[in-house]
């Protein structure tokens, strides 16, 4: 059996990371931390995982990170009704799911490799990768 690759999701919300992990324990091997501190403790014990998930804002107590989360819920809700009246999500989507693969082209193993690369040999790719993505996006 192929073994599985490591993902790490670092999250300060015990109900983030515990339905992260039920939806994708099946497919990956997966790690979480509530705090980037646990995440930079093992890297200095020389360990690494495949893939690092890792949330951009972090609270001092759950329940302020709760209601940050409501909060940002939403004006995410009231955003897609913006983009969906001005006929705009579906072209955002599209422009997403490009810009996914043309990543995932760049950097991941080719189908059927159980390699990974490190990441100093991903670097050239990821350089062209940013490459792309700036003459694909808008500027606006």
């Amino acid at each position: 059996m192929k073994e599985k690759w490591e993902v790490w999701l670092v999250d300060d919300l015990p109900s983030n990371l515990k339905k992260f992990k039920s939806n994708h324990k099946d497919h990956y091997k997966i790690r979480t931390f509530a705090h980037p501190r646990q995440v930079i403790k093992e890297i200095t014990k020389g360990k690494s995982p495949d893939a690092l998930l890792c949330d951009v804002f972090f609270y001092d107590t759950v329940p302020k990170a709760k209601q940050a989360e409501k909060i940002v819920d939403k004006l995410s809700k009231k955003l897609k009704r913006a983009a969906t009246e001005a006929n705009a999500s579906n072209q955002a989507d599209s422009r997403i799911s490009q810009i996914v693969t043309m990543f995932l082209t760049c950097v991941m193993p080719r189908p059927g490799s159980s390699a990974r690369p490190p990441l100093h040999a991903a670097m050239p790719n990821l350089c062209r990768f940013g490459r792309r993505i700036a003459g694909f996006l808008p500027l606006e």
